[in-house]
């Protein structure tokens, strides 16, 4: 394809960003995404350096790391660790009942964010999580960012747009609601690809289906940015690898017989994160956790290593990430009616009533090929400085291609040459 209406030297042009989490290198190729093939060949690209967690838009939308943007799950409140004594009723019942409860709840009025999460234990935390489903609007982005500063509030509503679905039958139809020319920057945000990896990775011809369909949709979506003078980026953040076992790091941590008010804990898919309130605990969980292998045991400090630098174990003073291809199960977000409402109905997971465990999963240690991220600009004006840059540079990169001032809250740098 050529560009040849792209004018001048610098852009102040408009710009869109395709967003498709988990549309992972190693399953791109001629045969079933020709044109990102292609484009990757005639055009500039980059892979992204990503961070030990299944959740990067926050650092992608703000420009910033985790610990200045505070968005990384769960913060331990330590004035709120349980004491049994002082339980209300609620948290007194059997577990299974207490979540049962706020799964029925979530479902019904959409106010209790990990329903899953005992009572009992969810008290002790405060919910830092950016997590969206359905089709969701910049609005309902801003809510849940809160007074946090991002590239929208920079920007301003009337020059900046997100948009954000999780349906794969939206790849029809997307290319008709965006890219007109009106906005500086629209953030296009396609997560059917990542949510489908989760539970078909094992079926190669339904991934490449899924695959198929995202390349047309890039393909598609290049053509009218072209047309209307518009720069488009293509980009993801992650892969995703193939679970192949899993860990029952819950029922590990029930044999070391701690009392519950000696320690906290929160079990992700991929990383567990743990606080500890004396030193017994510390002691017995570190040793089960080096024990336990197939993991990687990391300190809090030790995660200054990928652009973490919390001064403070808020958010966890020892994490346990698992390696590819395995997966703590059950875990926080796990729920027998959980499984059973998604599965009945959301046909991309129809999966779920077969099997509960995620057939795939990211969130690795960053090195490893399931978490490389990758952008390509379909805009042969533009060159990327590096063959690998950070998330945080995407936004600044951003602005910088429309001309505008890098905000001081942003930390990332631009990657765009002209």
């Amino acid at each position: 394809m050529a560009y040849n209406h792209y004018m001048g030297a610098r852009a102040t042009t408009n710009i869109l960003l395709l967003y498709i989490p988990g549309m992972d290198l190693r399953n791109v190729s001629p045969s079933t995404t020709p044109f990102l093939s292609r484009a990757f060949q005639n055009y500039s690209s980059a892979k992204i350096t990503t961070q030990p967690s299944p959740e990067q838009l926050s650092t992608v939308l703000t420009g910033m790391n985790p610990h200045d943007h505070g968005i990384w799950q769960m913060k331990l409140v330590r004035s709120a660790v349980a004491n049994p004594r002082k339980r209300t009723i609620l948290e007194r019942l059997p577990d299974v009942l207490t979540t049962t409860y706020q799964c029925v709840r979530h479902q019904l009025c959409h106010d209790c964010d990990v329903p899953t999460l005992p009572p009992a234990r969810r008290k002790a935390f405060e919910m830092r999580r950016l997590k969206l489903h359905g089709r969701r609007n910049t609005n309902e982005l801003l809510k849940q960012l809160g007074d946090i500063p991002s590239i929208v509030t920079h920007l301003g509503k009337d020059q900046c747009a997100y948009s954000f679905t999780d349906r794969l039958k939206d790849f029809d139809t997307a290319v008709d609601r965006v890219a007109k020319a009106n906005l500086k920057l629209e953030f296009v945000h396609m997560h059917a690809v990542d949510m489908m990896g989760h539970w078909v990775l094992d079926t190669p011809q339904k991934l490449q289906s899924v695959y198929r369909r995202a390349d047309n949709l890039i393909e598609i979506m290049a053509d009218k940015c072209q047309k209307n003078g518009i720069t488009m980026f293509a980009a993801t953040d992650h892969g995703q690898e193939r679970v192949t076992a899993d860990i029952n790091l819950r029922q590990k941590i029930r044999e070391l017989d701690l009392n519950p008010t000696e320690f906290s804990y929160y079990l992700q898919p991929i990383t567990a994160r743990f606080w500890f309130h004396t030193a017994r605990a510390r002691q017995k969980i570190v040793d089960m956790l080096n024990a336990t292998g197939h993991g990687t045991p990391i300190k809090f400090l030790e995660l200054e290593q990928f652009d973490i630098k919390f001064s403070k174990p808020s958010y966890g003073e020892v994490y346990f990430i698992a390696d590819p291809g395995f997966l703590f199960f059950p875990h926080d977000f796990h729920h027998p009616l959980v499984n059973l409402v998604f599965g009945l109905k959301d046909p991309q997971q129809r999966r779920r009533l077969m099997s509960p465990r995620h057939i795939a999963y990211h969130g690795y240690l960053p090195h490893y090929e399931s978490e490389k991220g990758w952008i390509v600009c379909t805009d042969p004006r533009f060159q990327f400085e590096k063959t690998e840059i950070k998330l945080v540079d995407l936004m600044p990169s951003m602005l910088s291609l429309l001309g505008e001032a890098q905000p001081q809250f942003m930390t990332g740098q631009n990657q765009i040459r002209f």
